[in-house]
């Protein structure tokens, strides 16, 4: 048993280290390749690099490769080392990628550090890396010399070969439209940097899919620089369409120099529209093309100086700030930039000095980019609701070489929503996800917080909250069918102390009123429950359905202490045998009592706290306080029934001292004690569960199954497993089935044994 026990333990262990150790960080790099995009697969896990095994390594998987790593497309998946064999561990094996994965950790089911495979296995890639096109010198954006940018530099492409599928490919990847024609021996003039010759089949969708090689020895100069004519002509960024729209729009502000201002504006808000409206997954290179593109206008909009410098642009997507100042500014400090009411205080003179006394600053503010930069891409340690509380905002240093920060800066950003409670976080968008590094939370209120951050990058504020949980579809049902067959048991108890005849000695005031309170309130519980996302539209109807609620349960509360409280009065008279007459309160007092107290703690509680009624569930709101309006009437209802009990039974054995145990008055008034202390235990006692259900599962189905059944319990010991009522029963049966005795019904209502003079 101990060896199952501890190897269960053990295997429990496992489990949640290796879950621990699949949340960590994940990275991947390529290394000992011929440039950044090539080389030897590394991947960052458990906060140490190791490799790939090749096995089973195929074209799909580099395809996610180059994709995570930004290197445009896969050209090939080399295995056996073929960049040199890694160290440390090799931590993943048997990858099963489809292609269209944006992380190797996405793949089917793979495996982290139990591979036994040798370093001489080790996984490659060969990416093509990422090359934007731009056309320069031409009449228009849509014709000119073909310039690459690749590691960091803009080249040209070489004429030879050159031709109109590869001309095609270009206006295509620009959204130039058709090509028109395809221009050698450096037409649009020479260019400057590497030369790369480039073969396409006219099919691709951008040169990234193509043949490409550099030029270096081969005999290709500038005087041969390829050029293309498109047919977009001046109306170029209005051709911009298909999957590479963002592409597209990003080489257009890349040769912004053929842009009116207007449409250097356009194209921006192009940009800004096409993200915040995307209804499909953003690849991660196209938010990140996309949030680079009104940096580029910035940029234009950001005039050099000799002293001081500012603009603004604002439309209903996006508003743009820029502050320049120039050596001559006479500035003791740097204002405050402001864009949708969000703040960014920076040191710009210190940065100036750093850069021969010129800098600038650019503050931007999105209006709609947290619908594409969801909170859900914030991973937290905790399964939490998150929920983005401000704009995107970003910030940065355009013309500026030094952009060391000399100290940290601080943004005030607009909640966009009422503050709820949770946990707030100052984040910044990095590649793929929102991450805290190098932010932190130093101040807010109900309307703003401030974030102080060491570098400048896009921001954003998320709140998380604890997650809702699921509902119970078992619980739901149960909770159904519970409350439905306490509700037939109520109904019938109600119609038995109604229809029935009584002893006239007998008081059922209290037990008639405690059974329809709690037929009203499980009734409206029920149909609350059922319509509830219908009612939570209207809140005064929650509002006033939570008040109901909470005056039909106080209201059986007070019921049941009134039927102890009667009964306390008729024990206590019990001194000698003798004719009981009957005992209690008038029906009147009755009534002024078990319905004006709950009223009137109701009216105060609405009173005091006018906003506690009517939550999600249409109950008592639990903040402030405010459940104690109904469980501290309930507590101390439930405290004086245990006294009044303790002094019943105490009485009780001073009335039965010395006397014959089976004198029926003693005998009935004992089993009438039994009754309500077990009526008590089962309409009381239940409650007490309820201060602890949020912690047990076992506890919320056993507060269910007793409350709903409370009706139950009424109807069987007071009505059932009571004679009279057994015969009327019977007479009642007799009459339906048609054969009515009617001497037999007068004996059975006129004939009381000293067993049926039981009194309340």
């Amino acid at each position: 048993m101990q060896i199952v026990f501890f190897s269960t333990l053990l295997w429990g262990a496992l489990v949640l280290c290796k879950g621990a150790e699949q949340t960590g960080d994940f990275k991947v790099r390529l290394v000992n390749g011929t440039d950044s995009c090539s080389g030897r697969v590394e991947v960052f896990h458990d906060n140490k690099w190791g490799t790939v095994c090749d096995d089973g390594w195929d074209m799909n998987d580099a395809r996610v490769v180059c994709r995570e790593v930004d290197c445009g497309s896969a050209k090939s998946a080399p295995g056996d080392a073929h960049f040199g064999p890694g160290m440390w561990k090799v931590w993943m094996s048997d990858i099963q990628c489809s292609g269209h994965e944006s992380s190797l950790k996405d793949c089917s089911e793979p495996s982290f550090g139990i591979a036994e495979c040798p370093h001489s296995q080790d996984a490659g890639v060969v990416c093509s890396g990422v090359f934007k096109v731009r056309l320069v010198n031409g009449t228009d954006s849509c014709s000119g010399r073909v310039e690459v940018f690749h590691d960091n530099e803009w080249g040209t492409v070489c004429s030879v070969d050159w031709d109109m599928n590869d001309t095609t490919v270009v206006c295509r990847q620009l959204g130039c439209g058709s090509a028109k024609e395809a221009k050698e021996d450096a037409y649009f003039g020479q260019g400057t940097g590497e030369i790369w010759n480039i073969q396409c089949s006219g099919s691709e969708g951008s040169i990234e899919e193509c043949s490409q090689n550099r030029t270096v020895g081969n005999g290709c100069y500038h005087s041969e620089d390829a050029g293309v004519v498109c047919s977009g002509g001046t109306e170029g960024e209005g051709e911009c369409e298909g999957k590479n729209q963002l592409e597209c729009l990003d080489n257009l502000l890349d040769n912004s120099s053929s842009l009116t201002p207007k449409k250097l504006l356009n194209v921006t808000l192009r940009a800004v529209d096409l993200l915040s409206q995307w209804k499909e997954e953003v690849r991660e290179k196209q938010i990140g093309v996309a949030l680079k593109i009104p940096e580029k206008l910035a940029l234009v909009l950001v005039k050099p100086t000799q002293t001081q410098s500012s603009s603004n642009l604002s439309t209903e997507k996006i508003e743009v700030q820029t502050f320049a100042i120039g050596p001559e500014a006479n500035l003791t400090e740097t204002r405050q930039l402001k864009s949708r009411d969000n703040l960014l205080k920076i040191d710009l003179l210190a940065i100036a000095k750093n850069n021969n006394g010129s800098g600038a600053v650019v503050f931007i503010a999105y209006t709609n980019m947290e619908k594409v930069l969801k909170a859900e891409f914030f991973h937290a340690e905790k399964d939490t609701i998150k929920t983005m509380m401000s704009n995107v905002i970003s910030a940065s240093l355009p013309n500026t070489k030094n952009t060391t920060l000399p100290e940290p800066v601080n943004f005030t950003l607009r909640h966009l929503t009422v503050v709820p409670e949770g946990q707030l976080t100052c984040v910044y968008w990095n590649q793929s996800r929102w991450i805290v590094d190098g932010c932190e939370l130093t101040e807010t209120n109900s309307s703003h917080t401030v974030c102080t951050c060491n570098h400048l990058s896009t921001f954003a504020l998320i709140m998380q909250t604890g997650r809702a949980p699921e509902d119970d579809i078992i619980l739901k049902w149960i909770s159904m069918i519970a409350l439905s067959v306490g509700l037939l048991f109520l109904a019938l108890a109600i119609l038995t102390f109604i229809l029935c005849h009584w002893n006239p000695k007998v008081s059922n005031t209290a037990r008639l009123n405690l059974s329809i309170c709690l037929f009203l309130a499980h009734l409206l519980f029920l149909l609350v429950q059922s319509f509830l996302s219908h009612i939570q539209k209207h809140k005064l109807v929650c509002a006033v359905i939570s008040g109901v609620l909470h005056f039909l349960f106080l209201s059986s509360f007070v019921w049941m202490f009134l039927e102890a409280l009667q009964l306390f009065l008729l024990v206590r008279n019990l001194r000698e045998v003798r004719v009981i007459r009957q005992e209690g309160i008038h029906w009147g007092f009755l009534l002024l009592i078990g319905y004006g107290i709950p009223c009137l703690v109701v009216g105060v509680s609405a009173g005091v706290v006018p906003n506690g009624y009517g939550s999600k569930e249409c109950w008592l709101e639990t903040d402030k306080g405010f459940r104690w309006s109904f469980l501290g009437p309930v507590c101390f209802v439930l405290a004086v029934n245990v006294i009044l009990f303790i002094t019943i039974i105490g009485y009780l054995r001073f009335a039965l001292a010395g006397r014959n145990k089976e004198i029926s008055q003693l005998k009935d008034t004992r089993m009438m004690v039994v009754k309500i202390l077990f009526q008590f235990i089962i309409l009381g006692c239940p409650w007490i569960f309820g201060f602890f259900v949020n912690n047990s599962k076992v506890l919320e189905y056993l507060f269910l199954l007793t409350t709903s059944q409370q009706g139950t319990f009424i109807f069987l010991v007071h009505c059932v497993f009571r004679k009279e009522v057994q015969e009327q029963y019977r007479q009642w049966w007799k009459n339906i089935c048609g054969s009515k005795d009617a001497s037999e019904s007068s004996h059975s209502f006129t004939t009381f044994t000293p067993s049926q003079t039981a009194t309340k």
